[in-house]
């Protein structure tokens, strides 16, 4: 080997060092700055180490716990010298920077008003929520009736359900079915009462687009099951203009109820619920419409949370059966019968 190629083999190496110890200086710089961006914001949200450790978990990519991590910055408060303590709560700028500086206290300011906006919704949204529905009802001489309306969204194909039985001449299970088959999808809006009365009258629709919902199916239906309704449109989600159609579908049923009951449609704030032309109509036929505040579903929504995880099992159900019963390859009728069932048992 020649000189030459020593002295560039020597570069090369030295090359190499120098990134090494930049990369190691600037780890070393960034591990510090964020171990005091992390001490800021444990000191100004008053010593809350939940809110410091998500601050550290989501600006090192760890796999810690949240419980672990607050554990973590707990010690780094201990471990810090008291005038970095002291610095911090001073004149922190000096120590860390404008731009690290502004991150910290966007944070906290940010989750400052996501506890804000959570506290309006669940505290003081239910509060109003109630408050309405009282003087809804104490301003009727007519006896209440509370209609609960959602949408859910529903499988033409359920693939990989329990009890599949795979023949052992198989080598290999597999479940037959197109691909339009699994990701095509259709909208339930259902209908809920307290009142049983009232219940079977209630509309229970079934949205569709025309390539999902061929005109001689929905003829199928209508005379299958009268009592379901087939709506073949361009698309399978709900809009305003479907919307309004819905509400004439449910005043057609209502009939004369509307004059000698209250009638109270409970909604939540999607997009398609909320326009001028859905609120004149509903005014003109003497609905009231009532909305759940934004993130209390879990909390005030009925379809939700007593009805469409039970509706969608017995759906399954019944249609791994009609599956059975086909040999493998049920028809979008027997869907619709298993669909129509399960309906009925909601």
């Amino acid at each position: 080997m020649s000189s030459a190629q020593l002295a560039e083999i020597q570069r090369r190496i030295a090359n190499v060092s120098r990134r090494l110890r930049r990369m190691q200086e600037r780890t070393q710089r960034r591990a510090r700055v964020l171990r005091l961006q992390t001490l800021l914001v444990y000191i100004y949200s008053g010593h809350q180490s939940d809110v410091a450790a998500r601050f550290w978990v989501s600006h090192t990519g760890t796999s810690l716990s949240l419980g672990e991590a607050a554990a973590h910055v707990e010690w780094l408060y201990i471990s810090a010298s008291v005038d970095e303590k002291v610095e911090m709560m001073l004149n922190p700028r000096c120590s860390l920077g404008l731009r690290p500086l502004m991150v910290a206290l966007r944070f906290i300011v940010e989750l400052q008003l996501l506890s804000w906006v959570q506290f309006q919704n669940y505290e003081c949204g239910a509060l109003a929520f109630y408050q309405w529905c009282n003087y809804w009802q104490a301003n009727t001489e007519r006896e209440p009736l509370l209609i609960n309306m959602d949408e859910s969204s529903l499988a033409f194909h359920w693939s990989g359900l329990a009890g599949t039985v795979a023949e052992a001449a198989v080598s290999v299970a597999t479940d037959k079915a197109k691909l339009s088959s699994r990701r095509a999808r259709v909208t339930y809006l259902c209908c809920i009462t307290h009142d049983s009365t009232v219940q079977p009258l209630l509309p229970q629709v079934l949205l569709g687009n025309s390539r999902s919902f061929p005109l001689e199916f929905v003829k199928q239906a209508a005379e299958v099951e009268p009592g379901i309704t087939v709506w073949r449109e361009k698309s399978a989600w709900n809009s305003h203009r479907l919307m309004r159609k819905f509400l004439r579908l449910l005043c057609a049923r209502l009939g004369d109820l509307l004059k000698t009951r209250s009638v109270g449609l409970l909604l939540d704030f999607a997009p398609c619920h909320v326009h001028d032309s859905i609120f004149e109509l509903a005014r003109s036929a003497g609905l009231r419409l009532l909305f759940v505040p934004p993130g209390m579903t879990p909390l005030l929504q009925p379809c939700d949370t007593h009805c469409f995880a039970a509706f969608k099992n017995n759906a399954q159900e019944n249609w791994r059966v009609k599956k059975s019963e086909a040999g493998g390859h049920p028809t979008l009728l027997m869907w619709f019968q298993a669909v129509a069932a399960a309906v009925h048992d909601l």
